[in-house]
């Protein structure tokens, strides 16, 4: 195990000089570190399996403190190892619960070398949970005899999702937070389904809608390509993902496999694995995918003069109002947006001759001049804002004003005079 700085070189303060080779303990032949996760308190908590002579694979967990030793708080030296039958038992994926209990997926090789998805919780000290079906383990069959749960996830309901494979199909299977299978994903808990000749789940990821992606590998007679399946809340397969919920990717090689799944945060799916165009060497692949992504929302309020309207979308509108429109972008991702419309009653300017007034220029950006037509006296100036909320009042003697701009910002706004014989005289200024 090694961890990096953010700018690529080893941490040398985790571990010896930023790696760690951990030996084990009852005199394993080799170990393997499948999955890695990370506590909120910034343990590490490593899975996989270790070798032990006439045992086979045990299911391991290890806990390093955050400076790479091993965290004895966890099952008393750090290492938890479990040993369904004689067969190899492998941990490939790991997720913490919120409440810091961790879930380990992976395969039990039970009698007969019959393999099963492997689903364990353990408490934050590393003993089993015996809250999840009573004894922290849960074995499930779900083809004949090759069956592995590569990767777990939890969804918004903290239920736990299995992904991997089923002899040759991918294969889910979902679980309450008891442990027991859940009968709302497809009616038992469990769903397989064929791409291709031959194939395998590698990875998942569960979408901030619950929809589950399933990524890995499908083989025809001729090559392997990437892999992706999504299926909806309820188990089944979506048919509004690539062709009734199935998308694979050639990459002009024999062999294009899919091995990790990572979701971003506007929704696409990240795609990465190897492929390998025969007869060059492997090399690395990558793809994006258009995906789900949660809708947006935002509201506006706006004013608009009476006769005029407003275009939200595909929609117009000229009455008081509240509107909602969904806007759809090519992604597929939505936003809706609340739109509340104010209509402004049109302002009728008294056009006397003793109090009639130009303002130039107009539209302004930093100043402009109202010139009456009459001197006045003692004469109310009023400017508000589309909404009609007050800007500023000024009492003006005389014949000429400039107008500061100061702190107004660009928009519409309205000059309203009122002399002393009440006399009123609308206009419009726009800043610019």
């Amino acid at each position: 195990m090694a961890r990096y700085k953010t700018n690529g070189t080893l941490d040398s303060t985790f571990g010896t000089n930023g790696s760690v080779i951990q030996p084990l303990s009852l005199t394993p032949y080799s170990a393997y570190g499948k999955a890695v996760a990370i506590q909120n308190d910034g343990k590490i908590i490593v899975g996989g399996g270790t070798f032990i002579v006439g045992s086979g694979l045990d299911l391991t967990l290890l806990r390093y403190n955050t400076n790479g030793t091993l965290d004895t708080s966890f099952s008393g030296d750090g290492i938890a190892m479990i040993d369904f039958a004689a067969g190899n038992d492998i941990c490939y994926s790991l997720v913490i619960q919120a409440d810091g209990k961790i879930v380990a997926s992976g395969v039990a090789t039970l009698a007969g070398n019959n393999q099963d998805f492997a689903l364990l919780r353990f408490n934050t000290n590393g003993s089993l949970d015996s809250t999840f079906d009573s004894d922290g383990i849960v074995t499930t069959q779900i083809g004949t005899n090759y069956d592995i749960g590569f990767s777990v996830a939890l969804n918004s309901q903290n239920k736990i999702v299995v992904g991997g494979n089923a002899d040759s199909y991918f294969a889910l299977a979902q679980y309450n937070t008891n442990g027991s299978l859940d009968n709302t994903f497809s009616g038992d808990g469990i769903q397989f389904t064929l791409i291709g000749v031959y194939f395998e789940g590698r990875s998942l990821v569960v979408q901030n809608n619950d929809k589950i992606v399933l990524a890995g590998y499908s083989n025809s007679p001729t090559s392997e390509d990437f892999a992706l399946a999504r299926y909806n809340t309820n188990g089944m397969l979506d048919a509004s993902f690539g062709t009734g919920g199935i998308v694979t990717s050639d990459f002009a090689g024999d062999d294009d496999v899919s091995f990790s799944l990572a979701l971003q945060t506007d929704g696409k799916i990240v795609a990465f694995g190897n492929s390998h165009p025969y007869p060059s060497t492997t090399d690395f692949a990558i793809a994006r995918y258009i995906g789900d992504c949660a809708a947006s929302a935002f509201s506006q309020t706006l004013a608009i003069n009476s006769g005029d309207s407003v275009t939200v979308g595909n929609n117009t509108y000229y009455t008081l109002g509240t509107y909602i429109d969904t806007l759809t972008a090519a992604s597929g991702c939505d936003s809706i947006v609340t739109t509340n419309l104010t209509v402004l009653t049109a302002l009728t300017e008294n056009l006397l001759l003793d109090n009639t007034l130009t303002i130039y220029p107009n539209p302004f950006t930093a100043q402009t001049t109202i010139t009456f037509s009459e001197t006045q006296k003692n004469t109310t100036i009023k400017i508000t804002d589309l909404l009609g909320k007050e800007i500023k009042t000024i009492n003006f003697t005389g014949k000429q004003l400039v107008l500061e701009k100061e702190n107004m910002k660009a928009g519409i706004y309205f000059v309203q005079t009122t002399d002393i014989q009440k006399h009123i005289c609308n206009k419009k200024i726009v800043i610019q």
